[in-house]
């Protein structure tokens, strides 16, 4: 997952996992517990520093 590669560039870890029952699926679904110890010193190259950039 991509956007999870981003959150672990921005600083997360992973600590564990858990398989949870979500209602609205009606289907069990996995679950990646996440912890922020320290941020990133610098942020992810892809973030454009806020400015839109057109094309």
């Amino acid at each position: 997952m991509r956007s999870l590669k981003v959150l672990q560039r921005a600083g997360f870890a992973i600590i564990d996992t858990e398989i949870s029952f979500a209602n609205g699926r009606n289907a069990e679904i996995e679950e990646t517990i996440l912890r922020l110890d320290e941020p990133a010193k610098t942020a992810p190259s892809d973030v454009s520093g806020g400015e839109w950039q057109t094309y």
